[in-house]
């Protein structure tokens, strides 16, 4: 009985977001031609307001209530840097971290409509779609990263006061069920300066395991159930009440960073990085569940 639940489970998986990487970036193409107009009229933030709205999930970001927060919160807006977080269902974690940089009251007086300082690494299938929708600027494909100018590009823009936004762990998070850390962050942070920013974000694996098992028509996206909530209600709603994904974050420097990488084999690098982000950066009991 158990494994016919799981197949049922993997066929509704299949069925909304593609089996392959390629066919999840047609339904993300064909789901984000919904969230168009709210991009064109408020921009990202826009979009971030109306995607939690319509699927009647949101994040909860635990440092708020933290008397420090809004001092942590602003060196978004006033250091450059890295910006990590985990990455357990695209695209949730991805506008959750996304939203949490909105523009502040005093940019926007300023008279801007969008953070140009900030670049974000996503998939090569995933590159053009997010590009086509979300402006083109802001978004950096592996393969790019991976280039020798691509590299030197990002490089530059965070020595420059640039925000860099990285999932460490990849698309393995989603598919493998743990934190485990990918190459490429290592490689940026030894090449920063040590004074530079790592904001860390942790968006909390258990939260998102429940919703998984609660509504898995949101698996690896939103698609199912939020398109059918493009009608009279445009929003899910009168489905079933709010839940919310609890999103740790922290800050500091890239030093902390590089001494772990310095006290390592290259072949243990990426493991030590991981255990540093989970030990010190990720404030909560589940840390042995996400290893």
């Amino acid at each position: 009985m158990e494994n016919m639940g799981k197949m049922v489970k993997d066929s509704v998986e299949a069925s909304i977001v593609g089996k392959t990487v390629e066919d999840r970036a047609i339904n993300y193409d064909a789901f984000f031609d919904h969230l168009d107009p709210y991009y064109k009229n408020g921009g990202v933030e826009s979009v971030c307001r109306k995607l939690f709205d319509m699927i009647n999930i949101e994040p909860k970001f635990v440092q708020e209530s933290n008397p420090e927060f809004k001092e942590m919160r602003q060196k978004l807006h006033t250091e450059g840097g890295i910006v990590i977080a985990n990455h357990p269902m695209p695209p949730l974690d991805v506008f959750s971290v996304i939203q949490s940089m909105a523009l502040s009251e005093e940019e926007k007086a300023e008279g801007k409509t969008e953070r140009t300082d900030c670049k974000i690494l996503v998939p090569d299938e995933y590159v053009e779609v997010y590009r086509k929708h979300f402006g083109s600027e802001n978004w950096v494909s592996t393969e790019e990263l991976k280039t020798l100018s691509g590299f030197r590009d990002i490089l530059e823009h965070i020595n420059s006061g640039g925000l860099f936004i990285i999932f460490p762990t990849g698309l393995h998070e989603e598919t493998e069920k743990k934190i485990q850390f990918q190459d490429g962050f290592a490689s940026i942070l030894k090449r920063i300066d040590k004074e530079k920013m790592v904001y860390s974000f942790s968006v909390d694996y258990n939260d998102i395991e429940t919703i998984r098992k609660e509504h898995p028509a949101l698996l690896l996206g939103v698609f199912a159930e939020a398109r059918t909530a493009f009608g009279e209600a445009g929003n899910l709603n009168d489905r079933r009440p709010k839940e919310f994904f609890k999103v740790d974050e922290n800050y500091s420097t890239a030093s902390q960073w590089q001494e772990t990488i310095a006290a390592h084999d290259k072949d243990d690098v990426n493991e030590a990085l991981t255990d540093l982000y989970l030990s010190k950066f990720v404030k909560n009991d589940e840390n042995e569940a996400k290893k």
